[in-house]
């Protein structure tokens, strides 16, 4: 076997786990946004880990795979950097799109900021298409469509997309205008029926504007990554549903949510592996430009529902996706005094130019309020920063930026840091609770699982905030997301429109509908050259699910199906998730509509090659007082400055405790043990963090200065 690569391309840090021929893990994690804006992080990160020079080629059959979460549709879509793009629309429907569904985040916001519209020119075609697939007016392509198409074919990097009325039932009068107008020389048109097979002209239309607009900007990135890796190497990208996909089939839209889905697999995963799949999970990533938060209920496990609308930046899209919530508090957000009061984002330093500490010139962020007070330690982060990328980080320019906000504020530099650190848990617990308790879901008896490169500075905090009292921190915690990547498998989901009634009949339909669509996408997965070495059709795993609602409603929820399933099953799996949803079952007589199925083939094993996640070095010191590296100032909120213990993280020995409070550093993150926590090293090296019990809590003291530490431990 040759080298396998997992990385997870992130707003501000590229993640990346290496596997080498012998199966061992390389870790890196290298900042997104790079002086040398020609150089891809990804590739540089990989050059490095093999030895290489950033000028010099990759030789062919070193690296067998690359698998690899990227942000950069997302970003080009949030940014307004994609390509302009010409809408054909049906006649009269000209600003259908542009008033999209009328709706708005605020109610009552006197004015409302309205997305940006993404085409840059709207063409009306004469034909319709009726609700039953029925051609009622032909396509007409004559010389006044044509003179008004090849008025935009030289604007540079022009892409089409094509939305018609109930293109979903029969697509062909845009497959006839794509045709058309690949023939006329616009090389990217993307019709609406190719991005969504379910009904909605306005959600399918703004799906196929957004895939014309961001999909060369993904795609010239891609290609400009496998030319840097050789025709050799395997290409996977990770989808937002939570699958690989082979760069040559997949769409810009399904890699929305990219690297937080990876975060989703691997923090699932590391839940199964630890034994605690029968509790309630709540996942928190926090990176450098956001964090990302999930909900999986007890027992669920990897079956989870997947939600069939992503909404980005204003633009509401056709996309399979996790049910990932994504908030604007990561470890850049930026910290400002604004009418005499604390602000805490929603803007983010990123990666360039970076947190205050980064030394160049950047805003005050999370970041360095953690630096600040003393969560984050200098000597165990890499020497990075500075504009030639080799300084350590900077704690006095951290302290003069707070010093300057205390003073306007009335108050000293820790107050403020600490309660900039309070505002963005409050804002990430929200998060949690929107997905989770407002759902009609107990949490109390969950698992928290931190990661991200920020997640264990602030997992205890959040714990309190939420009512939990386990949490579960990972070997790989900074970089979970990159090995969610690694370990997922290849999939391929195809989706079906139904609208029927919940009868036997229509069942038997949907029995059917679930074997053919199997077939055709064992039929996609097989045709994929490195996935057919790798698995055959027996070793494959089939889901599916049917969305149920009530004829009332627009809101459907998603219940397994399968060959044995009858009506009464289905109907009381609804009733069931219906009541725990919405609290309520409406009157028997309520007919329920089966609206759409969806079906997944996957693999029950990742094709990846199968390593060890465990942080456990190879000798273990004898003398545990080796594993303490020195105590350090660290600032607790009722507590202030403490002497507080620092662990070596890949020195801690399995089944040993540690009591808060206490660092626990490697070369990507720090963790942060508050007072009333201790952590337990796992077999798998995974940390298990409980709160203290009241009869713990009762015997220790209020006071700082009598917070003891483990003297077992330390060896003082």
């Amino acid at each position: 076997m040759g080298w396998q690569f997992w990385i997870d391309r992130g707003g501000t840090f590229t993640d990346l786990i290496g596997i080498n021929p012998r199966g061992e893990q390389i870790v890196r994690k290298v900042l997104s946004e790079l002086s040398d804006q020609q150089s891809d992080p990804a590739v540089l990160a990989i050059k490095d880990v093999l030895g290489l020079h950033k000028e010099e080629e990759i030789p062919n059959h070193l690296i067998d795979e690359v698998r690899l979460g990227t942000t950069v549709a997302t970003n080009a879509l949030l940014e307004e950097k994609g390509s302009p793009v010409l809408l054909f629309c049906n006649r009269g429907l000209k600003d259908l799109l542009r008033i999209g569904d009328q709706h708005r985040s605020n109610l009552f916001q006197l004015r409302v900021q309205h997305s940006k519209f993404l085409a840059n020119a709207v063409i009306e075609v004469s034909g319709r298409i009726d609700a039953a697939g029925v051609e009622v007016e032909p396509l007409l392509i004559d010389n006044e469509l044509k003179a008004k198409a090849l008025k935009h074919l030289d604007r540079e990097g022009i892409s089409c997309a094509i939305a018609l009325l109930n293109s979903y039932r029969s697509p062909k009068h845009e497959i006839r205008l794509k045709e058309w107008l690949k023939s006329l020389g616009f090389s990217n048109v993307i019709c609406s029926h190719e991005v969504s097979a379910l009904p909605g002209l306005v959600s399918r239309g703004q799906t196929a504007l957004v895939e014309a607009n961001v999909g060369p900007v993904l795609f010239n990135y891609l290609k400009k990554v496998t030319n840097a890796l050789g025709t050799s190497t395997r290409l996977r990208v990770m989808g937002s549903h939570g699958g690989l996909l082979n760069p040559k089939s997949l769409l810009a839209k399904d890699t929305i949510l990219s690297g937080p889905a990876g975060g989703m697999v691997g923090a699932v995963s590391v839940a199964i592996d630890a034994g605690i799949l029968q509790k309630p999970l709540i996942g928190f990533d926090m990176g450098g430009t956001s964090t990302d938060v999930f909900y999986v209920p007890s027992s669920q496990g990897k079956d989870w529902e997947r939600h069939p609308e992503t909404e980005i930046a204003g633009q509401k899209l056709m996309a399979q996706r996790l049910p990932i919530q994504t908030i604007a508090a990561g470890g850049g957000s930026i910290i400002s005094a604004q009418d005499g009061r604390l602000s805490v984002g929603p803007h983010s330093a990123g990666a360039n130019p970076g947190p205050a500490s980064y030394r160049k010139d950047g805003p005050l962020t999370i970041t360095d309020a953690n630096l600040l007070l003393g969560r984050i330690q200098p000597d165990d982060f890499p020497a990075i920063f500075g504009p030639s990328a080799n300084k350590p980080l900077s704690k006095s320019i951290v302290k003069k930026s707070f010093t300057a906000i205390a003073t306007k504020l009335s108050s000293t530099p820790e107050q403020i840091a600490e309660g900039a650190l309070a505002i963005a848990v409050e804002r990430m617990a929200d998060a949690i609770k929107k997905i989770s308790v407002f759902c009609g879901y107990d949490i109390r008896e969950g698992v928290l699982i931190a990661f991200g490169g920020a997640g264990g500075q602030h997992a205890c905090q959040l714990a309190v905030q939420l009512g939990l009292k386990e949490i579960l921190i990972h070997p790989l915690t900074s970089v979970l997301s990159a090995y969610g990547i690694g370990i997922a498998t290849q999939q391929q989901l195809i989706t079906t429109n139904l609208h029927l009634p919940l009868n036997e009949k229509s069942l038997l339909k949907v029995k059917a509908i679930c074997k053919s669509n199997q077939r055709a996408a064992e039929k996609k997965l097989l045709a994929d050259d490195g996935f057919r070495k790798s698995f055959h059709s027996e070793e494959l795993r089939h889901i599916a699910h049917v969305e149920i609602r009530y004829q009332s409603s627009d809101r459907g929820l998603m219940v397994r199906v399968d060959s044995n399933s009858n009506t009464k099953a289905l109907i009381d799996n609804f009733e069931g998730k219906h009541l725990k949803r919405f609290g309520y079952i409406p009157p028997r007589n309520e007919i329920l509509i089966l609206e759409r199925i969806e079906v997944e083939v996957t693999t029950s094993t990742s094709t990846s090659t199968s390593t060890s996640s465990s942080s456990q070095i190879k000798n273990p010191p004898k003398n545990l007082k080796s594993i303490h590296k020195t105590l350090v100032k660290v600032y607790f909120p009722k507590y202030g400055w403490v002497d507080t213990p620092c662990y070596k993280r890949d020195h801690l020995v399995q089944n040993h405790s540690v009591k808060g409070p206490a660092l626990l550093v490697d070369s990507t993150s720090s963790i942060v043990l508050d007072p009333g926590w201790f952590a337990t090293i796992q077999p798998k090296g995974s940390l298990l963090i409980k709160a203290l019990d009241s009869n713990k809590k009762a015997h220790n003291k209020s006071s700082a200065k009598n917070i003891e530490v483990d003297p077992v431990l330390l060896e003082l």
